[in-house]
């Protein structure tokens, strides 16, 4: 036999979710930009590294290319997957009486998901310039005092 639970405790549990949804979207967000922008910074700041995957050849490069757009892809169809999930729990709770104006504040907007998706393109079109040669990073090297 299977205990129901009470409308209150039900409502904590949903509301608990779409807070969980937020929270774990945004410390994906974050650690994946941290990441996007750390390669971005060792791109710019190592001539070691830009000559390796200039020496290694075209494969590499492209190679590094095609794994970085796929990785955004993903990331962004994924972002958009775990907005409808949110937003389908979102619109449910919507139409329940008992929760109304209790979990308005768990919203997951689709304008954030967008921005950090936006945002990490920005940094794979810089990451992809750099690799593809098209930027001149030698006075960001002389500048930071950088020259590995």
């Amino acid at each position: 036999m299977t205990e129901r639970l009470n409308d209150t405790e039900r409502l904590k549990i949903l509301i608990a979710a779409l807070e969980r949804y937020q929270a774990n979207y945004n410390t994906s967000s974050y650690s994946t930009m941290g990441f996007w922008l750390l390669g971005l910074g060792w791109l710019l700041t190592s001539d070691s590294a830009r000559s390796f995957i200039g020496n290694e050849g075209n494969m590499l490069r492209e190679a590094a290319i095609v794994f970085i757009w796929l990785n955004w892809l993903l990331f962004t169809y994924a972002s958009y997957r775990v907005y409808k999930v949110s937003d389908n729990l979102y619109k449910q709770l919507e139409n329940w009486e008992f929760a109304k104006g209790s979990f308005e504040h768990a919203k997951m907007p689709l304008a954030a998901i967008s921005l950090y998706s936006v945002f990490i393109a920005l940094v794979v079109v810089l990451i992809t310039v750099v690799l593809c040669g098209n930027l001149d990073v030698s006075n960001v090297a002389a500048k930071t005092g950088s020259h590995t």
